[in-house]
């Protein structure tokens, strides 16, 4: 297993919110998503703070974006850096084809996968 920091209490996000956090961040970049790390940083701040208003660009920002940064890097070291997903479009293709399907059909089951 992966041993992930036992940081948290200061600034009240868990160990097991930042590999979420790490998950996210990992997910986004191999699907070439455009996300800000400080987007993630903020939603998992706001998890864990509710009844806070959001985090501003301080100390605890910067602690909270390392500490997602080295969770990502223990997570890419963790899968070997294998994180090519396998989209379902080029599948989508082969069965309107194989089915024959109507450009609108193809369409539209197009429209539901990005959704």
């Amino acid at each position: 297993g992966v041993e992930w920091d036992g940081k948290g209490a200061e600034d009240g996000v868990e160990p097991w919110q930042m590999v979420c956090g790490a998950c996210v961040l990992v997910a986004v970049k191999a699907c070439e998503i455009q996300r800000k790390v400080r987007d993630i940083v903020n939603v998992l701040y706001s998890r864990s703070h509710p009844s806070v208003p959001p985090l501003e660009v301080n100390a605890c920002f910067w602690r909270l974006r390392d500490r997602l940064v080295e969770a990502e890097h223990r997570l890419l070291k963790h899968l070997g850096f294998s994180i090519k997903p396998e989209l379902p479009f080029s599948h989508l293709l082969n069965y309107c084809r194989v089915l024959s399907a109507s450009p609108q059909l193809a369409a539209a089951a197009h429209a539901i996968l990005v959704e």
